[in-house]
Formats: structure tokens, sequence, C-alpha cells
């Protein structure tokens, strides 16, 4: 099962508020609660295609796992987390 840090989730719901031109963050609770309705179905969906074996993820869930995968590379690998990339 995969978890998601509290700091990951508020990264990804700034990023659909984003998308809308807003910041999450100075929003009222109302407004916040319809990005975090979006962010519990983009997570929960299940966008496997078992004809295909292809997994679709929205351009903002794909921005997110980057700025992730980028902050534990050079957390864990070094400076620029050069070694990250096992083609190099």
């Amino acid at each position: 099962m995969q978890t998601i840090s509290i700091e990951n989730l508020f990264y990804f719901l700034e990023e659909l508020a984003k998308k809308d031109g807003k910041e999450y963050a100075k929003l009222p609770d109302d407004e916040q609660a319809k990005y975090q309705t979006q962010l519990k179905k983009e997570l929960r969906t299940n966008t496997f295609d078992a004809r295909t074996g292809v997994i679709t993820i929205s351009p903002e869930r794909a921005k997110v796992a980057k700025v992730i995968s980028e902050h534990y590379a050079k957390l864990f690998l070094g400076k620029g987390g050069e070694k990250y990339d096992k083609n190099a």
C-alpha cells in the first residue's frame, strides 16, 4: 500500500488549485473542500487499463510525482540526485 505524507498531499492540493489560478492555502474552507474532493477522486480512481497494461495519470499528479522523486533522490542520493538516474 502506498503512503503519502501530509506535505505531499498539500503540494498536490496546491497544484490542483494552481490549475484554476488560485493559491490553495489562501482559499476559504469551502473552496479548499472542493480541491480536497478532487484530490480524493484523483487518488482513488483506478486508471489502469487492463487491456493495454497502461496506467494513466493527470498532468498534476505527474508533476507532483516528479517533484517528490527529485526530493527523495536529493535527500538519499546526494546533492543533485545524479545517482537516481539508473540509465546514466
